[in-house]
C-alpha cells in the first residue's frame, strides 16, 4: 500500500469515532464496543488466513490451534481489562443496558446495531481478498508468521489498555483524552506495522 493511501485510510478511521463522539453524541464504551468488535472480526480473519496458509503449504494445523487458543485467550482478557477500564471511568455504568443502546441506536430512522455488524464483516472480507487473497500472500508466508504478528498485536494492545487502566485508577482524566488515546495509539500502531 502507498504511504499516500495509509495515510488517508488512518484519516478515514479517525473521523468515524470523532464524528460519533463529538456530533452524534456517543460515550466511550459506544466507541469501545465498536472497536472491540472491529477487532474481534479482524481476529476471525486471522483464524481464515491462517487455514488457507496451511492449506497452500500443507502444514501448519497445529500451529493455528495453538496459537488460537493463546489468541483468544489474550482476546478473552483484553475485552475484561476493557470493561474494567471503562467501569473505573464510569463508576456506575450499566454494561447490559449500553450494550442494547449500541445495537439499538438509530440514525435516519434505522437502528445501526443491524448495519455496523454487517459492515465490519463486509470491510474485513474486503481487506481479507485485497491484502491477502489477490496478492497471494499465502504462498509467500507462514501459519506461524501470520499469528506471531497478531500476538504482537495483541500484547501491544493490551499494554495500552492496561497503561488506560493504570490511569483510570490514578487520576480523573476525561473520556475526550481517551478517545484521542485510542485514535492515536491504533494509528501509531497501524503506521509502524505498515513499515514492515
Amino acid at each position: 500500500m502507498r504511504a499516500s493511501q495509509k495515510w488517508v485510510e488512518l484519516i478515514a478511521e479517525a473521523i468515524l469515532p470523532l464524528l460519533g463522539f463529538f456530533v452524534w453524541g456517543w460515550n466511550l464504551y459506544f466507541i469501545s464496543l465498536f472497536y472491540l468488535l472491529d477487532y474481534f472480526i479482524s481476529e476471525v480473519f486471522i483464524y481464515v488466513e491462517s487455514y488457507k496458509t496451511s492449506q497452500f503449504h500443507k502444514k501448519g494445523i497445529q500451529q493455528i490451534y495453538l496459537s488460537g487458543v493463546a489468541s483468544f485467550f489474550l482476546m478473552c482478557g483484553l475485552m475484561v481489562l476493557t470493561h474494567l477500564t471503562i467501569l473505573n471511568i464510569f463508576k456506575h455504568i450499566d454494561f447490559w443496558y449500553e450494550f442494547k443502546l449500541f445495537l439499538a441506536y438509530e440514525d435516519m430512522g434505522i437502528a445501526q446495531g443491524y448495519i455496523i455488524l454487517p459492515l465490519l464483516i463486509l470491510t474485513s472480507y474486503q481487506k481479507y481478498k485485497l491484502f491477502f487473497l489477490f496478492p497471494k500472500v499465502y504462498e509467500k508466508t507462514t501459519v506461524k508468521s501470520i499469528w506471531v504478528k497478531r500476538i504482537r498485536l495483541h500484547f501491544f494492545v493490551f499494554g495500552f489498555v492496561a497503561f488506560g487502566f493504570c490511569l483510570s485508577l490514578l487520576t480523573a482524566l476525561n473520556a475526550t483524552f481517551y478517545l484521542y488515546a485510542i485514535i492515536v495509539s491504533t494509528s501509531l500502531y497501524k503506521l509502524i506495522n505498515s513499515t514492515r
